[in-house]
């Protein structure tokens, strides 16, 4: 399957995953839907979207994790993405952007600060264009520690990195999505996650049976 299909169909992915990730994650579900790929769900969100990509649209993937950059006990430690050939599939992205000052769950309190979330949920990064990405996220971690949001200006210290240099922001978050770094993170390691992500499976299956009896009618 070529990358620009790979892209389609996973943004297709983005509503369903959400929604069955807020009926299980009990720990996330104060949230609302919309918010439950910005926040510290990237194990169970990993899981449940590679069971739908392999059995729904026969796309093989590969679970990895990787460390994150050190930045103090406040922060994850690590972070669970997927792996297709060349491809990184990362549904919970968007959390990084913590080390920014940007929560989920202060975004669940005050909804302007969703608008500063990057409009793609789930990532879908090309080996060859991976220093592209990281340079765009690094642009919008840039733009969070400068801007005059109220709980923005609050959380502006704690950033574990220098704030007023773009290229030095984009050195803190590159080794995240450096596929060199990852290492196999199979499911079947986690019996709850991996029972929970079959749950969340079966909330997307039944969805998109759900659309396309609608669309066929």
């Amino acid at each position: 399957m070529g990358t620009s299909r790979l892209h389609s169909v996973v943004g297709d992915c983005e509503g369903p995953l959400e929604r069955g990730v807020q009926r299980v994650q009990r720990f996330s579900e104060f949230l609302g839907s919309e918010l439950q790929l910005r926040h510290s769900t990237c194990g169970i969100a990993t899981a449940a979207l590679q069971k739908y990509l392999k059995r729904e649209l026969d796309i093989d993937t590969t679970r990895m994790i990787v460390d994150l950059p050190e930045a103090g006990a406040e922060f994850q430690k690590q972070h669970v993405i997927l792996r297709s050939m060349d491809v990184t599939i990362d549904p919970t992205y968007s959390q990084l952007l913590e080390y920014a000052g940007l929560s989920a769950i202060d975004a669940s309190s005050f909804h302007d600060l969703t608008t500063y979330y990057p409009e793609v949920k789930i990532a879908v990064i090309e080996d060859q264009a991976k220093d592209a990405f990281v340079a765009d996220f690094a642009r919008i971690a840039f733009d969070l520690t400068h801007s005059t949001h109220p709980v923005l200006v609050g959380e502006r210290s704690s950033a574990p990195f220098p704030i007023d240099d773009t290229e030095e922001i984009a050195v803190f978050f590159d080794p995240i999505w450096t596929p060199d770094r990852f290492r196999p993170f199979p499911v079947e390691s986690q019996p709850g996650v991996n029972e929970a992500a079959e749950r969340i499976f079966r909330m997307m299956d039944t969805e998109r049976t759900a659309l396309s009896v609608t669309m066929s009618v």
